[in-house]
């Protein structure tokens, strides 16, 4: 079975997306699915966009990435997804180069932040 080409990203814990200027997705890992509660199938019935109340935010900082080949980063956004409560989020957006312009968006949870923070300072 062959598999897709973003396979590495099924590994990781935090979660990524790989989407288009306009939210299509193109990819969801695990950990994405997790933190959104929806499945893959959910999540690709819709744009990224779609999945949340007010995506403003997220919208601006995929156009922005892509915009100017750079990665956009912000330490503490809120999102809130459909039908969910608000989260805050470490946002991350990076350009994937391509024959399609993607962009990689990592979403970590700030409650994980804070609590890699607390653990390194018991040490």
């Amino acid at each position: 079975m062959p598999l897709h080409p973003y396979a590495g990203l099924d590994l990781l814990d935090t979660p990524v997306m790989i989407v288009e200027r306009n939210g299509q997705l193109h990819y969801a890992n695990p950990a994405s699915e997790n933190l959104l509660g929806i499945s893959h199938k959910g999540l690709k019935k819709h744009t990224l966009y779609e999945h949340f109340h007010h995506p403003r935010a997220l919208k601006n900082a995929v156009q922005m990435a892509l915009d100017h080949a750079g990665s956009f980063i912000e330490h503490d956004l809120e999102i809130s997804p459909e039908g969910d409560h608000p989260l805050h989020i470490g946002l991350t957006v990076t350009p994937i180069d391509g024959p399609v312009r993607l962009a990689l968006v990592e979403m970590r949870p700030i409650e994980q932040q804070l609590r890699i923070v607390n653990e390194e300072r018991l040490l």
